[in-house]
């Protein structure tokens, strides 16, 4: 915890809001809750500040709470103002993360698998594709209504063409709640692919009714 609030401090740049340089202050007094307040309102005032969604993380993170950090550090990691560092520490609390809702998974089966769900977004920007497809397959397992699991199994098996293992899971994700056209038009292309033109033809009508 010292090191990241030491980080934080060292990373602040004097042309931001007068208000973040009260949150660091107190981030270093470890007033958390005061300082976690600030910053939540400057990213909803200041949305695109990369920096802003960082040290939003990194105190959520030094509070204890590793599961509220994941959504700030993500999007200080992927928006166009985004903050290198912010990956690594938001990989680092994916893993914690990751870890206790293993432990918790007994009994807590829905926020396991979100959590699941959202390292295997991380793993995919790793480049771990079949690590990515475990995770997703753990997710099904615990949650198997869950469509946005199985729409983003189907994106992997696409990946590595594994066409038909797509098209089910698209399938499954169309039947969970994913039925929108983005996604029949995709079974559609799938199965035209596949050979089975009558099923393209079906799901092509539905996306595009005349």
């Amino acid at each position: 915890m010292i090191h990241w609030l030491l980080l934080l401090a060292l990373q602040y740049d004097p042309n931001l809001s007068p208000k973040f340089s009260e949150s660091s202050r107190l981030l270093q007094q470890q007033r958390f809750p005061e300082a976690i307040s600030i910053l939540e309102t400057l990213t909803k005032e200041k949305p695109a500040v990369g920096e802003y969604w960082f040290a939003l993380g990194i105190a959520q993170a030094a509070s204890g709470n590793s599961t509220a950090s994941l959504a700030p550090l993500e999007k200080a990691c992927t928006i166009p103002d985004r903050v290198a560092r912010a990956c690594y520490h938001w990989g680092r609390q994916l893993d914690q993360a990751y870890r206790g809702a293993l432990a918790e998974s007994a009994l807590r089966p829905k926020n396991s698998a979100e959590i699941q769900l959202r390292y295997s977004a991380f793993l995919i920007r790793q480049g771990k594709i079949e690590a990515s497809l475990w995770q997703l397959d753990q997710v099904i397992r615990k949650q198997p209504f869950f469509g946005i699991a199985w729409r983003e199994k189907a994106g992997l098996l696409m990946a590595v063409g594994r066409k038909e293992d797509a098209a089910d899971a698209l399938e499954q994700a169309i039947a969970h709640g994913e039925r929108n056209r983005e996604n029949l038009l995709l079974l559609s292309r799938l199965y035209a692919e596949l050979g089975n033109k009558d099923k393209a033809q079906s799901y092509k009508n539905e996306a595009t009714p005349q």
